[in-house]
Order: C-alpha cells, then sequence, then structure tokens
C-alpha cells in the first residue's frame, strides 16, 4: 500500500516520481528540475523518508537514484552536529521501513541510511535483522559504521549465534570497527 506523502513533500515527490527516464517518454526526464527536487530534499526531513523508499522500492534507473540521492541529502543533514532531534525523527522513520514488508532493495537501502544517522536504540534494533538473511550484509556493515559504542556489543551477540562464513564477516566487523577506535 503507498503512502501519500505530507503535504510539504507533496511537489518534491511528484517532480522526482515524474522522472522515469523511459525512452519512449524522452520529456519526463526534467534533469533541472530533478537537481533543483534533490537540492532541496533536506527540507522534507522525515516526512519525506517513507515516500522516497517508495520509490526506491518500486523503480529503476533514473527516478531511483534520484530518490536515493534524495534520501542521502536528508540522512546527511540530519546526521550534522546538533540536530539530534532531527536525526532521532529520520532514524525512526528508517527503521520503520527496515523492519516492515516493504521490497528488500528499499528495505536494504533503510538500513545502510541508518548506518549513517542511527544511534544507540537503533544498534539493538538493527541487531535484531542479523537474523534477516537478505539483510543480515547490509546490517553489518551499517553497525561497522555506527559511532555507538553498543553497536560493538550487538555484533558481539551475533557472533556468539554464528555460523560459517558469517561469523568470519561479523569477527572483520569487529575488527574494522576496534580499528576505527585506534583513529579516532
Amino acid at each position: 500500500m503507498r503512502h501519500s506523502p505530507p503535504q510539504s513533500a507533496a511537489p518534491l515527490i511528484a517532480s522526482l516520481e515524474s522522472i522515469s527516464g523511459r525512452p519512449e517518454h524522452p520529456l519526463e526526464a526534467r534533469p533541472l528540475n530533478r537537481a533543483l527536487a534533490i537540492r532541496d530534499a533536506w527540507s522534507l526531513g522525515a516526512e519525506g523518508v517513507r515516500a522516497l523508499l517508495e520509490i526506491v522500492a518500486d523503480t529503476d534507473g533514473v527516478a531511483d537514484r534520484a530518490a536515493r540521492e534524495a534520501l542521502e541529502r536528508i540522512v546527511t543533514h540530519a546526521a550534522r552536529p546538533g540536530a539530534e532531534h532531527e536525526a532521532g525523527a529520520i532514524s525512526t522513520a528508517l527503521w520503520e521501513i527496515a523492519r516492515s514488508t516493504m521490497r528488500i532493495p528499499a528495505r536494504r537501502y533503510a538500513v545502510h541510511l541508518l548506518g549513517v544517522v542511527g544511534g544507540e536504540s537503533h544498534c539493538r534494533q538493527l541487531g535484531a535483522l542479523l537474523e534477516v538473511e537478505e539483510l543480515r550484509e547490509d546490517v553489518r556493515l551499517a553497525l561497522i559504521r555506527m559511532p555507538d559504542s553498543s553497536a560493538d556489543e550487538v555484533l558481539r551477540e551475533a557472533r556468539s549465534r554464528a555460523e560459517g562464513s558469517f561469523r568470519t564477516s561479523l569477527d572483520q566487523a569487529l575488527l574494522q570497527r576496534s580499528r576505527g577506535r585506534a583513529v579516532r
């Protein structure tokens, strides 16, 4: 079921959705409109996350790439110093998608973005997704990027239950996190 975007996000979402890049409709790919929509995406905040991830789930090509760029603008803007409340709202919206039944590409991208903006509570929540085979590698990579030390604990707990090559991957994740602390 597709949700309608909030009123403030509607023009941007409509602009991104209209970009299909289909060869039979060359005028639908409006590079200037797309660039302006992506530039202003940061202003959508958490309101636009679900609608943009629905574009990621439902399309390929130009619209998908534009939606991903817009989401990265939203997330990096929220991850700035002093924007903890905004980061929390974005993280919650991303978590809702990550744990949903939306198509796997959108869920994977939500997990990826949580690795940029998620906090301690999302480390623990992401740990539960390590059991989902289609998402576990994306979750592992997101946990490596998260600055919160609770990610180490989540990775260690998952390692104690993991078998085979995924256990080796979790060992590698813990090693990468320990090297990152030495550099910080």
